[in-house]
């Protein structure tokens, strides 16, 4: 199966976005200590700083699932990394805790819109190859996790600022990412050939069947299939015996039949068989 080649780039493109979403996110996380030395947090304040980023990670991402309805995902992805970008440069640049905190939120509320946008682009790149590829995705953003590791243990051995790591790593990731965005775009509508079509949604479970017989029909209850194999004599009505009806006995040790009224149950005959109505 041949791929086109606007899946491939586009798949490709997002894998470079993917990493750098990681290596940003990194960034900030690898270089707490050094963010607490620079704006004086104590100790007790510094978990309270940190928390503001997943809560409001989540209020991202509720926003974006109601933005996409009207702008396509993959527009917000190329709109929303760079001010990600911006908000990490401007917690290395801020001196005043309350700079921090503004962008501590535009970083929390960016990240959950940017991940939540991502994961939609990429599904609909997966929807192009007929296969899962979204693990390749995430492996991207793992690897961009190790690569902001490592630039945050570089400016830490050299003593760097955090301005300094900061900006750094924006300027070397950020362009390669906006220069990856436009590619993103171009598989919205291709499909491999002979792909697979994704199934149509399942519809909901239905509560579990009682026994089944061999052919897969309902197992009746053992009398109602011994009142069902018994002769009819008249015209016997079985439509609408009950379990508690068939399991009453009349002397003779038969199951009771409804007789011809629906209401009455039916006396056995000496021959054994029950006696229905007489026939007209």
């Amino acid at each position: 199966m041949e791929l086109p080649v606007r899946l491939r780039q586009a798949r490709s493109a997002l894998l470079l976005i993917f990493l750098v979403h990681g290596a940003v996110f990194a960034l900030l996380v690898t270089r707490i200590p050094a963010i607490q030395d620079r704006y004086g947090l104590s100790d007790g304040e510094l978990p309270l700083a940190l928390a503001a980023v997943p809560i409001l990670a989540g209020v991202g991402t509720v926003t974006a699932s109601r933005v996409v309805r009207r702008v396509p995902p993959h527009v917000v992805v190329r709109v929303v990394q760079p001010l990600i970008c911006l908000a990490l440069a401007g917690v290395g640049a801020g001196e005043a805790v309350w700079q921090l905190a503004v962008c501590l939120v535009a970083f929390g509320l960016l990240v959950g819109a940017m991940e939540a946008s991502l994961n939609m682009t990429g599904v609909g790149i997966q929807r192009g190859y007929g296969r899962s590829i979204m693990l390749g995705f995430h492996g991207a953003a793992s690897l961009g996790g190790i690569l902001g590791a490592a630039l945050s243990w570089a400016g830490a051995h050299w003593h760097l600022s955090l301005f300094t790591v900061f900006a750094s790593s924006v300027v070397m990731l950020l362009p390669a990412a906006v220069a990856a965005g436009p590619a993103s775009t171009r598989a919205r509508t291709d499909r491999a050939p002979g792909a697979a079509v994704p199934p149509p949604p399942r519809p909901p479970p239905r509560p579990p069947p009682g026994r089944r017989d061999a052919a897969g029909r309902p197992a009746r209850h053992p009398l109602e299939a011994a009142a069902a194999a018994l002769p009819d004599h008249g015209r016997v009505r079985r439509r609408g015996l009950h379990r508690d009806q068939l399991e009453r006995e009349v002397p003779g040790g038969h199951p009771a039949q409804l007789g011809g009224d629906g209401d009455r149950p039916v006396r056995p005959l000496h021959g054994g068989h029950p006696a229905g109505p007489r026939a007209r």
